[in-house]
């Protein structure tokens, strides 16, 4: 991806569909898969793209789902094992056999529809020609085991070459791609470069135009690109572990067998049938299964349902060392929490007798004060009493010997001037208003202590 260079998009593109692809948009493969060629068809319409498919993948089409249709009695063991099936997508969207013969009777129409445009067998008669002579035809019937469906994609890719323009140095120079929804079908050198090949992922293209057309955000969801990435390689990955329909389906015939005789039960089918599923019997396994006689057949079966037992044992033991270290941390977890609870209301006691001892110490401190400030005003009242004795006697003349007459004069002379300056006049008031001056005191304590 880095390589590419992404400054424009062609919108005058062809994609040639392939089998896949249509299956996905008509939502028979797994939920991912529609969701991401669903979002690329409309993606691709709206750019201007040009869907088209060849008439003999029409056909390879209709001959998958008439082949499904047939083997419609395997459906929940093939559909449970392989998830990118038609099967499982039946067995999701609980589809019957009749409304799987009304899909695969309304193929072309739904086509129609969809605005795809049908290259007839005519029109590419030159290219079948052609690839009938390819020697990469041999290496494909090979490995697909059908004559017809190799020679699709051989011409399949003749077209595309045919179609795809001269000067191409980029993705956007790219006019015609063959557009699949496949996992592994189509090899590749890694050294390749994108816009050098012939065929394309619907997840890659995904990719491709949201990286290479910003604008079209609000129209791509990123979670679809996320999540379809994801599947893709989980799907990729559990086809490669599971085995073909046709061996599940000598399989599944040796299993009724089985079963109808009486000698293994539906729970050893079923246990192995999430063990295939789960891709943890491997293909040389499966393979050699369908090749072993009916006795020696039952006989690997029931060595499936010892592992089973075995592993059913394990999980037991595993089940009961968990319910004994959870009975274990409910206990530390009630410790725990008695203790927290100790530890808070011994903590709620210490702020009560904090509370308490500073009440206690702001109390004396109050009464201290009242105390200072009563003998303080008694003082300032005996001073006052004096002076007003000293006048009395001093205007009555009682006293008549010149001393003390000249004491009492002189007292009553520095008295007033000097001793009047130091007194404060404020605290005499307050004793007076008890309230008053409890509440000053108890905020002098508070500031002093910072507890205001």
């Amino acid at each position: 991806y880095f390589e590419l260079k992404l400054d424009k998009v062609s919108n005058n593109v062809t994609l040639l569909i392939d089998t896949n692809f249509f299956i996905s948009l008509i939502d028979l493969n797994t939920e991912d898969a529609y969701s991401v060629c669903n979002q690329v068809f409309l993606l691709c319409k709206q750019l201007g793209y040009q869907f088209y498919i060849l008439e003999s993948t029409i056909r390879q089409i209709e001959i998958l789902l008439n082949n499904r249709i047939n083997d419609f009695g395997n459906k929940d063991f093939i559909g449970t094992v392989r998830t990118a099936d038609i099967f499982n997508a039946c067995i999701r969207k609980n589809i019957h056999k009749t409304e799987l013969e009304a899909i695969k009777d309304s193929v072309r129409r739904k086509l129609k529809e969809f605005g795809v445009e049908t290259i007839l067998d005519v029109q590419v008669k030159d290219l079948i020609e052609s690839a009938k002579k390819e020697e990469d035809l041999k290496k494909l019937k090979e490995r697909r085991n059908n004559t017809d469906s190799a020679l699709n994609d051989i011409v399949a890719k003749l077209y595309v070459e045919k179609h795809r323009g001269i000067g191409i140095s980029d993705f956007s120079d790219v006019k015609c791609w063959f557009l699949h929804n496949s996992y592994s079908p189509y090899e590749y050198s890694s050294n390749q470069k994108i816009y050098e090949r012939w065929s394309i992922g619907a997840n890659e293209l995904l990719v491709l135009l949201w990286l290479a057309n910003p604008a079209q955000g609000d129209n791509i969801n990123p979670e679809i690109i996320s999540k379809g990435g994801i599947a893709s390689y989980i799907t990729k990955y559990r086809r490669a572990k599971t085995p073909s329909t046709k061996v599940l389906k000598s399989i599944k015939q040796k299993m009724d067998n089985a079963v109808s005789l009486g000698v293994i039960n539906e729970k050893t089918i079923y246990n192995l049938t999430i063990r295939m599923s789960e891709g943890s019997v491997s293909q040389e396994t499966t393979n050699a299964l369908t090749e072993l006689q009916d006795d020696d057949f039952v006989v690997k079966l029931n060595e499936f349902k010892d592992i089973e037992k075995e592993k059913d044992n394990k999980i037991d033991v595993l089940e009961k060392e968990i319910v004994s270290l959870r009975s274990e941390t409910d206990i530390q977890n009630e410790t725990i929490k008695q203790q927290t609870e100790t530890i808070t209301e011994l903590k709620n006691n210490v702020n009560v007798l904090e509370h308490y001892i500073y009440d206690e110490k702001k109390e004396k401190y109050i009464s201290k004060g009242l105390k200072q400030c009563k003998h303080y005003t008694i003082g300032y009242i005996l001073f006052a009493l004096s002076i007003v004795v000293g006048w009395f006697v001093n205007n009555t003349h009682i006293v008549v010997n010149e001393p003390w007459a000249t004491i009492i004069s002189l007292f009553l002379f520095i008295a007033p001037t000097f001793g009047l300056r130091f007194i404060n006049h404020t605290t005499i008031i307050e004793f007076f208003c008890r309230k008053k001056l409890k509440l000053r005191l108890g905020k002098e304590f508070d500031k002093k202590y910072n507890k205001g």
